[in-house]
């Protein structure tokens, strides 16, 4: 039977028997057609699956979205909007390539748009993303909608949602992943306006709630779980312009009436400026280079509103966040969807479907008994200088970055807070200390301008724990970051294209060669410590979650897939215990402990004020050191904290910003 192939008319579909009978799911390497060849799952929901899949006639990659055919989604009707889909023509919509069916199910191919959703970018981000970039990818998405509200009949897209908002490199946005069946949509079921229960089918409107819902989302960091107990965004982000604010929570309104009406009024009520923030209280990280504007899209009327964007330098106070007064109300209507990580990356550019492992009984972890004592400082000089100073090893001493005197710079301080001094000078900045396993040598990256995620122009130093004897030891294209530092060697991070990936180094920063998969998108390496293992992060494997995993040290996994460190938890940023049992994590902002081997089942939480970040082990393993915002909503100072929870203990009280924590082993 004929399918469309986008390039001819539409011709009748009917059903096509495909060999061997395939019954959903599809698994890796089925052919469909003699063509779609099936490379894995991307994601799915109660209508249907969507597969990354190869179209071996035309040599691309591609999308194939299954939607199941039953009551609710006929073959007939599949058939109609499927014929519809493949007309559309318009550079921020994914283009619906071809289309053919089974007995059971519809199968739309969709160009595959290399980047990540919009949520993944917050998941990676950490926090909420900058009010400029999200108000222009609104307006790109309104143009979409208006273009499909003038077809004849309209085109609703009925899955509107933050995960459905595909970003490319070059920072444009495409809808992905249409709602076809009536009663059911692909994936987590998108916001719907409460008067939908009573419609048969969604429509304009219904797409304008929903976006309000994920810009909502990329501003606050939350999902609303409870539209009619709505927090106003500027209360949880005080960074938002009142206007984009109020355009949110009026396309939230539970008043159909109060709502917009097109995607014209909607873009009209959104920022056309973006105010510079003071600079002490700026937590993006875009001296990372961002993705180029795409090209202005939106055809319409309303032209004149996207001319009239004033791109100007500068973010809001997103620290405000997660600040300790954050107000309750919000906590109980609100799910997270962030972890308090350092600021976006470069999106990557290829998924891999993740294993599925089998349930197993919930263990629970026990923690060791924490010790009431710290090594004993060493005594402070009379003045801060960067001559070299006498170091002791043994745990006492507590690396971190600074900015107190401008630029990032490494200091030193005793771990019960004492004796704070500067270790570097760098001109271009110092960031990330990394200890050898013996205490007496540190690793830095270089230039860093201030905190970020990743550090694309950064390469390697290695210095005395002294300060002295500087040496650049490993410098590629794609930066040096994420290190970790064992007996076995160095793991780190450096960016291939747009993908960040493990690379393995000597200690001597030679014989360098790749861990990761080339289609994975892995960073923040942590040693085990008789170096045989690696746990890492992946924002990969399963779209818009970050886990974290486990494989050996060259790479390989016990399985055809490595196994999960954290399950149910938005994982970053984890550090594995001296003892090698616990690793510990950041997950919403909030510090935990797992067993590493016990499939992310029996996590423990140690916090209960927030955001934290970059845990790092005493070398007893009673205690971590950590950075956080929860005195400060505008200055991270480094913290301390024993295994038994909080309260917490303040090591930095300086005005400056105080991060990445290092405690010698």
């Amino acid at each position: 039977m004929a399918a469309n192939n986008g390039g001819s008319p539409p011709m009748p579909l009917g059903i096509i028997n495909l060999p061997g009978g395939h019954k959903m799911p599809l698994r890796p390497a089925d052919l469909l057609r003699d063509r779609y060849r099936i490379m894995g799952e991307l994601g799915r929901g109660v209508g249907g699956i969507v597969y990354r899949a190869f179209d071996e006639k035309a040599n691309v990659d591609c999308v194939l979205q299954e939607i199941e055919l039953d009551a609710s989604l006929t073959l007939t009707q599949f058939e109609q909007t499927a014929e519809r889909l493949t007309s559309l023509q318009n550079p921020n919509i994914a283009r619906v390539l071809e289309y053919f069916a089974t007995e059971q199910a519809g199968y739309l191919v969709v160009e595959f748009v290399v980047g990540e959703s919009a949520r993944q970018w917050l998941i990676i981000n950490g926090r909420p993303l900058a009010e400029e970039d999200v108000v222009r990818w609104a307006h790109e998405a309104l143009g979409a909608l208006m273009y499909l509200s003038r077809r004849v009949p309209p085109i609703s897209h009925g899955n509107l949602k933050a995960g459905n908002l595909r970003i490319t490199p070059q920072g444009q946005l495409k809808l992905v992943n249409f709602g076809l069946n009536p009663a059911m949509t692909l994936g987590t079921s998108p916001l719907s306006p409460p008067e939908l229960a009573s419609q048969r089918t969604k429509g304009l409107r219904d797409d304008l709630y929903a976006l309000g819902g994920a810009l909502y989302t990329l501003l606050t960091g939350q999902t609303i779980t409870h539209p009619r107990l709505l927090v106003p965004v500027r209360q949880i982000n005080p960074a938002i312009s009142e206007a984009t604010a109020q355009a949110v929570e009026r396309a939230l309104s539970q008043r159909a009436e109060l709502r917009f009406n097109t995607p014209a009024e909607f873009a009209a009520a959104l920022a056309t400026k973006f105010d510079s923030a003071p600079e002490k209280p700026r937590h993006d990280s875009d001296v990372e280079k961002r993705p180029a504007e795409a090209k202005p899209s939106i055809t319409l009327n309303w032209r004149w509103i996207v001319a009239g964007l004033s791109l100007v330098i500068g973010f809001g106070l997103l620290g405000l966040l997660w600040a300790r007064d954050y107000n309750a109300r919000a906590l109980s209507v609100l799910t997270p969807v962030i972890e308090a990580t350092t600021p976006t990356p470069q999106p990557s550019a290829t998924s891999i479907p993740a294993s599925e492992v089998a349930p197993t009984a919930q263990p629970s972890v026990t923690l060791p008994p924490a010790t009431d004592t710290l090594p004993p400082p060493t005594p402070a000089p009379p003045t801060a200088t960067l001559t070299p100073t006498v170091v002791q090893t043994g745990g006492n001493q507590i690396a971190f970055v600074s900015e107190r005197l401008g630029a990032p710079q490494v200091f030193l301080m005793n771990a019960d807070g004492t004796n704070q001094r500067p270790l570097t000078n760098q001109p271009g900045g110092a960031c990330q200390p990394v200890w050898s396993p013996d205490g007496t040598q540190l690793l830095f990256i270089s230039p860093c301008a201030r905190k970020a995620a990743t550090y694309r122009e950064a390469a390697l130093y290695r210095i005395k724990a002294d300060g002295s004897e500087a040496t650049l030891l490993l410098q590629l294209e794609g930066g040096v970051f994420d290190v970790s530092w064992s007996q076995s060697g160095l793991a780190f991070v450096s960016f291939v294209s747009t993908r960040p990936q493990i690379f393995y180094a000597d200690a001597n920063g030679q014989n360098v060669r790749r861990l990761s998969v080339p289609s994975a998108s892995d960073r923040q390496p942590t040693w085990s410590p008789d170096g045989q293992r690696l746990v890492f992060l992946n924002v990969s494997r399963v779209p818009d979650q970050s886990i974290l995993y486990w494989m050996n040290s060259d790479g390989s996994y016990e399985g055809t897939s490595p196994l999960q460190v954290t399950r149910d938890l938005e994982a970053t940023q984890p550090a594995w215990s001296p003892d090698g049992r616990l690793i510990a994590f950041v997950a919403d902002g909030l510090l935990y402990v797992v067993e590493w081997d016990k499939l992310g089942f029996g996590a423990q939480r140690l916090t209960t004020l927030r955001p934290n970040e970059k845990p790092s082990w005493s070398p007893d393993g009673q205690w971590l050191t950590f950075e956080s915002l929860r005195d400060d909503p505008f200055s991270p100072d480094i913290y301390r904290i024993s295994l038994s929870g909080e309260p917490a203990t303040r090591l930095t009280t300086d005005p400056a910003k105080d991060y990445q924590p290092a405690w010698q082993p």
